[in-house]
């Protein structure tokens, strides 16, 4: 089943046969600078 950023596959096996995967969130940040100031920024994704 994938959904968003995460996803869980081969729910029917034993747990230790699951696979589980996703995007870590500090991928999606970045730092960005708007009038000498710092800004920590999100990017969401569809």
């Amino acid at each position: 089943m994938k959904a968003g950023r995460y996803f869980v596959e081969n729910l029917a096996a034993p747990v230790a046969e699951w696979i589980v995967g996703g995007t870590p969130l500090t991928s999606l940040m970045d730092v960005e600078r708007r009038h000498g100031k710092k800004y920590l920024v999100f990017f969401l994704l569809k």
